[in-house]
């Protein structure tokens, strides 16, 4: 029989609340830095971008330079901050349970793996997506639909930080009011209105899934750690998927809600393994449990 460790519906409120608390923050950093981006962008540097069919090198890499600040200064700490949250609670309801002490340790070894290894990842991905935006913008006002520069780059300075999808959501948006008769100052302004409305969005997103993937990592990585030093002998550790058990889980989660299996198997959902529940998606919601039982 399997003895529940930690999980459930505490849990599951402790993690949404937390996450929920501190997304807005991270949000703001993240829009505060496209803001900035964007100021320092000049529109010359746009148009001769449009001319010469891209950015230059060192113009992409100072953005990159910029998400790398960002991470050490301010989005690095809150990945351990929600590490931290995930891990004490857990740590003590080990403690509770197995003969010995056990306590949560910030020093941990594979906590600043993670933040060396998904940081390098996050920056690229986050700098490229960004990327792709822009030449996206370029392509279209420089060579399929062909506009002054001079113009143009009063459209694309705005859309900095956006990705190629969105990017090209703001152009047709462009191209939907000029239909409905806007022309000038008022098309410039209500394109960039758009834009600043799928920036926050975009902001949003990353903060509740990187939030919650840190969430994560800071409960499984805590669960390993007890399990290395050797605090459940002869005992096999189980995780359990939780879901929010609400109208908004998706298709891939809601037949997860209960799954089980060994600590170090994946789950398997119907768009294949996952080793984490609140990596199956952006925005996930889920979490997980962990209980023992005898081998």
């Amino acid at each position: 029989m399997a003895t529940r460790i930690y999980g459930g519906p505490e849990a599951q409120e402790a993690f949404h609340a937390y996450t929920l608390a501190r997304e807005p923050k991270f949000a703001r950093f993240l829009v505060d830095t496209w803001n900035a981006e964007n100021a320092a962008l000049k529109f010359a540097d746009i148009e001769a971008a449009l001319i010469s069919g891209d950015l230059t090198g060192a113009q992409f890499e100072a953005w990159r330079d910029t998400y790398s600040q960002l991470l050490a200064d301010k989005i690095g700490p809150m990945w351990s901050n929600a590490m931290a949250a995930s891990g004490k609670p857990l740590a003590h309801a080990i403690e509770a349970i197995v003969e010995g002490d056990f306590a949560y340790n910030p020093a941990w070894p594979w906590i600043q793996d993670y933040l060396d290894v998904h940081g390098a990842e996050w920056v690229v991905q986050v700098s490229d997506s960004q990327k792709a935006g822009i030449r996206a913008l370029l392509n279209r006002f420089a060579v399929e639909e062909p506009i002054n520069p001079k113009v143009a780059a009063r459209f694309i300075r705005p859309t900095i930080g956006l990705t190629e999808k969105q990017a090209l959501a703001v152009a047709n948006f462009r191209d939907l009011q000029i239909k409905n008769g806007f022309t000038g100052k008022r098309l410039e302004e209500t394109v960039a209105k758009k834009a600043s409305f799928l920036l926050r969005r975009r902001a949003e997103n990353i903060a509740r899934t990187e939030l919650a993937r840190a969430w994560g990592q800071g409960q499984r990585q805590t669960i390993r750690q007890a399990k290395s030093d050797g605090l459940f002998p002869g005992k096999r550790m189980i995780k359990e998927w939780f879901t929010a058990v609400d109208e908004q889980v998706c298709s891939v989660c809601g037949p997860m809600e209960g799954a089980t299996v060994p600590i170090d198997e994946p789950f398997i959902t119907i768009d294949g393994p996952v080793d984490i529940p609140s990596e199956v998606h952006n925005q996930c919601r889920c979490d997980e449990g962990y209980s023992t039982e005898a081998i």
